[in-house]
This record gives C-alpha cells, structure tokens and sequence, in this order.
C-alpha cells in the first residue's frame, strides 16, 4: 500500500483508518477502497486521464477483492488508453480479464490497444479468446470482426478473408456481418478483382435490407464501373443511389459523379451544368473542392484561363488546408501565365511558398517563378529562382530544364555585358555533360554553346559546336521529334553559312537525308550551288 499516494487524492482520513487498521479492521480497508474507486470513477469521467491512472493504481494498492481489482485495472486501461498509452493499456485490460467473470469486454478491449499499438499477434489472440468465451453474442461478433481487421494490418489476408466470413456466417443478424461483407469486398478491390468485388457489392445490397448497406454497396459498384471504364454503367448507379436514398452520406458523392460521368461519355455541356449544380446545393461538401478543380481543370483545358484561375483560387480561398490547396495555387497561377499577367503570377507561385513549403510542387514553383521572372525582363532574380529549383531535386528532370533555363539567362545578360558569354557558356557545357539528354535539349545546348562562342568572336570553336549539333542529329535512326528538327535545322543552316563552302554542300545533304521540315530548304540550297549561283 501506498501512503503517500492516498493522500495525494484528498484522502488523508481514509490512509489514517488504513493505517489503524492494517490485517485486523478488512472492513475499514475495504471502505477505503470503494471510496477511492468513487473518486477514480469521477476523475475519469472528468477526463482527468493522468489523475485517473494514478488513482486506480491507488485502489489496487488496497484492494483485496478481485471484482474491485477488475474493475481497478479496467478504469486504469481506459485511462492509459485515453493518454494513448496503448500498450499499457493493454496490459491493464489483460490483467482485468483475469480478474473479472465475464472475461470478454476486457479481452476485447485488450485487443484494440494491442492494434493501436501495432501488437498485431497478441491483438489477434485476444481477440479470439473473446470470441470464445461468449460465442453467439454481439460481443463475440465484435471480437471475430475485429480479429479480421487485425489480421489485415498484419497482412494476413487470407486469415482476415476466414474471419470476416465466420462473421457474416455466425453472425447474420450482427452489424459487424455487414461490417464484415464490406470487408470481404474491400479485399477484392485492393487486389484489383474488379468484376468479383462488384459481384460482391451487388450480393450485399440483395442480402442487407437495412438503406446504408444497400446505399454503400451500390455506389461502391458505381465506382469499380468508374473505374474499370465503364462509364454508363456508373452513370447508371450513381443516378440510382441519388434517387433512392437521397438522404444516404453516398448521395452526395454520386451526385457530381454523375457529372464526371457525362464528361467522360463526351457530354461536356452537362456535365459542367451537373457539377455547378453540386457546388450550389452542397457549398460546405467535403466533395466540394474536388469538383470545384475539376472544373478549373476543365476551364483550363479549355483555353479559358480567366474561369479557370477563378476555380483554383477558389479552393485556396475557401479550403487552404484541403490537400488539393497548394496544387489550386500552382494551377492558379499558370493560368495566370497563359493571361501574361506575370507579375501576379510570380506572386501566386510565392504564395504557394509560404504557405505550403513542404508541397511536392515547389520545385516546379520555383521553376515556374523563374519564368514568370524571364517574361518580365527581370533575367537575374530568374536565375536565382532556377538555382532554387535545382537545389530542391538536382538530379531530377526538372532540375535538368532549369539549369537550362538559367544559362539562357545568363546568355541573354551577356547582350548588355558580353563578359557575361563566358558564364553562359560555361553554363550551357556543364549541361551539356549530363548524362541520357534528351536529344532536343542535346542540340539546343551545343546550339547556344556555338552561338555564345560566336558572340565572343570565337568562330571556330562556334563551327566546332554547331557541327557537332548537326552529326549528332544525323545520325538518328528514328525520326527526330519537331522539337529537335527545329534546333538541328538552326544549327545547320549556321555552320553551312560559316567557309568552307564543300563543307556546306555535306551539311545541306545531312539536312536533306534527315527527313526533317527544312529539308526543302537544304534543297533548294544545293539545287542553287549546284547550278553556279551560290559559291
């Protein structure tokens, strides 16, 4: 017994009489617990969690009596659990169910603190030894529904898919049977069984009377249809699920599902009609900034940039914590890009900085903030803005663009500082060092290396890099994409204007042989040579 911890709840009179008492007075020992128990009992209720723990403590210090004991290590569990102390709790749970007859609301709640405290094993075996102590009861019901849940945190699929179907099977007229189909069908659908879950979804709604099984299990179907691409089927099922149980938390959901539906069955017009309408009817939906993007994403697609940033801001105005915020932001601002209205646009990409630094998107920020920067003239402070991109992922394909962006910088500055050609240059040949470039960027880099060269007088070392451009396009087997056909044909065309003339004629047939949209021109160049007039 614990003196000092008697008087710590106001109870000196009680450790007095304990004191006197000792083995002879039980009785007077026995009131001193139950009036502890009372005053633990309050605590907890009172959401006094830490005094509560230390008072039940207190009455197992004086208790005798296993009832009292039990529910003493019972009262101190829920303590331990309130203070998500799971692990404790457990063990206070575990000792109360040795202590109390019936054994199963301690051995159940047992098992939840072993699962809270990732203790699958000994969660799992409580929970069966609750199962059965009280077979046929609601309380059994929990506890095998329960091991079945346990089982999948464990990753024991089939031992979770046995319990969940002993629960329907013993249980039929339990909530944890419903419970327990869900879960069944669940497992199919991370297992990307999709025909067999809708086949188990459907086999719910015709076995379960009650509306929320029956509301969940078709707009479960209507979503593997959505998923699996079969857009009429959903359609179909989210129509019924509004319709028949328009008050169901499901409702809500199909509503702009039908919309998105519709979308997708090429029927825009109504589908943008449906999903303003969802955003009217339900202004406070949880659902509401998903669609509210959704329609930004449209208006965007769309070429209808001003609606489209009214959306996105719209979400980060109304819903700055939703995890579609920072996205809408970065969205927002691109938009806003597309307007030319830069200078907000660089203030919406510092936007998203601030307040969600953390986002996956703030390297493509820090990119796109670069431009928005190089579209206002303002080259310097973009370069600083493409090294924060680079120092946030270097090695990313990002990473990759906004050194390249960077050194465009640094070039376009050299027209007012020609010192600056050195750095552009040095720039362009440290990207140009960086393994698996794309073959566009390739021959942009060795384009703007040999244009920065001949900026600096060096028109050899120019030729040299705008050669190189050339045999490296020449020697593709595949077809170049337009992009790189561009920065070839540039870089052709400048190397066959610098002498020697024969060495004109071999890049214009290079030019020709490649297959790309200035290969009439090169044509026509050596159509001209040939005929005497070009020397």
């Amino acid at each position: 017994m614990d003196f000092r911890r008697l008087l710590l709840f106001g109870a000196a009179f009680i450790a007095v009489s304990v004191l006197f008492a000792q083995d002879a007075e039980q009785p007077a020992l026995h009131k001193a617990a139950l009036d502890l128990t009372q005053k633990a009992d309050a605590l907890l209720a009172g959401r006094q969690f830490a005094e509560a723990e230390q008072a039940f403590q207190a009455v197992l210090d004086v208790a005798g009596e296993p009832k009292l004991q039990a529910h003493a290590l019972a009262g101190k569990g829920w303590s331990l659990w309130e203070q998500q102390r799971f692990e404790e709790a457990a063990m206070a749970f575990e000792n109360a169910a040795e202590k109390s007859e019936p054994r199963a609301t301690a051995l159940v709640k047992a098992g939840d603190a072993r699962l809270a405290a990732k203790q699958f094993r000994q969660a799992i075996e409580n929970y069966k030894r609750a199962a059965e102590t009280h077979e046929h009861t609601e309380l059994a019901a929990r506890a095998l529904y329960q091991s079945g849940v346990a089982n999948l945190f464990a990753e024991q699929i089939d031992a979770a898919r046995k319990d969940f179907a002993q629960t329907e099977i013993s249980f039929p007229g339990s909530e944890f049977a419903i419970r327990a189909a869900f879960q069944l069908a669940e497992i199919l659908k991370r297992n990307q069984q999709w025909t067999a879950a809708a086949e188990e979804y459907r086999r719910i709604a015709a076995q379960y009377p009650e509306p929320a099984a029956q509301s969940a299990a078709t707009h479960q179907q209507g979503l593997i249809f959505y998923r699996t691409g079969k857009w009429e089927d959903a359609q179909q099922t989210f129509d019924e699920v509004y319709n028949r149980w328009p008050e169901s938390d499901e409702a809500v959901q199909a509503y702009y599902m039908r919309g998105f539906c519709r979308y997708l069955q090429g029927d825009m017009d109504e589908a943008v009609k449906i999903c303003q309408r969802f955003i009217e009817t339900y202004p406070d939906s949880a659902w509401n900034p998903e669609v509210v993007f959704w329609l930004g994403e449209h208006y965007y697609n769309r070429g209808d940039y001003e609606k489209a940033e009214q959306q996105f801001l719209e979400i980060a105005e109304r819903f700055p914590e939703h995890d579609l915020a920072d996205e809408a932001l970065f969205w927002s601002g691109s938009a806003l890009m597309h307007r030319r209205h830069f200078l907000d646009a660089f203030n919406m990409y510092g936007r998203l900085v601030r307040t969600a630094p953390a986002s996956p998107l703030i390297q493509n920020t820090r990119f796109a903030q670069g431009e928005a920067l190089t579209a206002l003239g303002e080259f310097a402070r973009a370069i600083l803005a493409y090294e924060e991109a680079v120092r946030i992922s270097p090695d990313s394909e990002m990473a990759v663009r906004a050194r390249g962006r960077r050194a465009d910088c640094l070039y376009t500055l050299a027209a007012a500082d020609p010192a600056r050609y050195a750095e552009a240059i040095t720039a362009y040949q440290s990207l140009a060092k960086r393994p698996a470039l794309p073959l566009a960027l390739q021959l942009q880099t060795l384009y703007k290396i040999a244009r920065s060269e001949e900026k600096s007088g060096q028109n050899e070392r120019a030729l040299e890099y705008y050669l190189t451009a050339v045999n490296s396009g020449a020697v593709q087997t595949e077809p170049m994409p337009a992009d790189a056909a561009f920065w070839f044909a540039r870089a052709a065309f400048c190397a066959a204007g610098q002498p020697p003339p024969d060495e004109a004629v071999k890049i214009y047939q290079q030019v020709t042989a490649a297959g790309v949209p200035a290969q009439e021109e090169a044509q026509r160049q050596l159509e001209e040579r040939k005929a005497g007039k070009l020397e």
